[in-house]
């Protein structure tokens, strides 16, 4: 009796396995039929050392797998990528230490910015914490969905970009460093 028993489960997890789609499928289409597509990477932008830095991070599922600084920041005045270079023209007046200083240049508008050597770190740094408080929470004001649910509803229901979620968690949220101004093309 046992034996037919576990024999019969057997029979039935076999008929199941033939007829159910793959759980990867199946996570995939459950948003998507619930009506909550969401992007699968978040474009960002952060203002750092008064100048702007653009970041994407790419998710899988509720992790962070992959964040990218843009190699270079943007001018905050023309949106033009800057250029780094040292000031090597200041007077022999000067203290040594102000010689020689990094900078970033606009070749478009002529501004300069000086830049810290720990620059870069400190944007990886704070996208990668705005990105993984996205990505990685459910259900409060500053997650993904609540923010995809967020745009659906002040837009007629369209599915929301990547720069769409941040322009909605921008608005939501309280930061200094925090800011859209990367984003002046037309999407």
């Amino acid at each position: 009796m046992v034996i037919q028993e576990f024999y019969a489960g057997l029979k039935t997890i076999s008929f199941l396995q033939e007829r159910l789609p793959p759980f990867e499928e199946v996570k995939q289409t459950a948003d998507s039929i619930r009506g909550k597509s969401l992007p699968e990477s978040i474009e960002g932008c952060l203002l750092v050392d008064d100048v702007h830095w653009r970041f994407s991070a790419e998710r899988e599922e509720e992790s962070l797998v992959e964040l990218d600084v843009d190699q270079y920041p943007y001018c905050p005045n023309c949106h033009t990528e800057l250029e780094r270079t040292t000031d090597d023209l200041i007077g022999s007046s000067m203290i040594s230490e102000v010689r020689n200083r990094p900078f970033w240049d606009c070749v478009e508008c002529d501004d300069s910015w000086s830049r810290t050597k720990r620059i870069r770190s400190d944007v990886e740094k704070h996208a990668r914490k705005n990105a993984e408080k996205i990505i990685e929470t459910r259900g409060k004001p500053f997650s993904l969905d609540v923010l995809a649910d967020k745009y659906r509803e002040q837009n007629d229901g369209e599915t929301p970009s990547g720069k769409d979620i941040w322009r909605v968690y921008v608005s939501e949220q309280d930061g200094e460093r925090l800011t859209t101004n990367c984003f002046y093309d037309a999407d």
